[in-house]
């Protein structure tokens, strides 16, 4: 992130707090959450921090998120249209790559219910069919 002389304090403030903020060679402040470009004002950029997307998308985020402690069950999704998001081979169900969308679908109901017939099934050596294909 170059710092160049010319920006103004508060606004080196609010980069010095906002490590998804940077400072472009243009002059500009970019936002690597948003991708949203903005000049480099301080009401201009505080207001991008406390706007709804901003804060929707950086609440439960802390540092480097990691899928691994749920790898066997979720999954990047290979299905076109699809490729930023993860995939449940429990549920069939594609979700967001955002920690809070997966910690909620974690502690669902339905990943629970189909975790433990996986459970089940891995126990008794039968093949394991995700519950939406049952329905069919």
């Amino acid at each position: 992130m170059p710092v160049d002389s010319n920006i103004p304090t508060e606004v080196k403030e609010l980069l010095k707090l906002h490590p998804g903020l940077a400072c472009t060679e243009n002059g500009r402040i970019k936002c690597t959450v948003t991708n949203h470009e903005m000049p480099c004002r301080h009401d201009s950029v505080l207001q991008h921090v406390k706007g709804k997307k901003y804060l929707r998308l950086t609440t439960g985020i802390t540092g480097e998120f990691d899928i691994t402690k749920y790898e066997p069950h979720i999954m990047p999704s290979n299905k076109k249209g699809h490729e930023n998001q993860l995939f449940c081979t429990l549920t069939l169900r594609h979700l967001n790559k955002i920690p809070s969308h997966l910690e909620k679908h974690v502690n669902g109901k339905r990943y629970k219910k189909a975790k433990a017939k996986w459970e089940a099934c891995q126990l008794s050596g039968e093949k394991f069919v995700p519950l939406p294909l049952l329905q069919r």
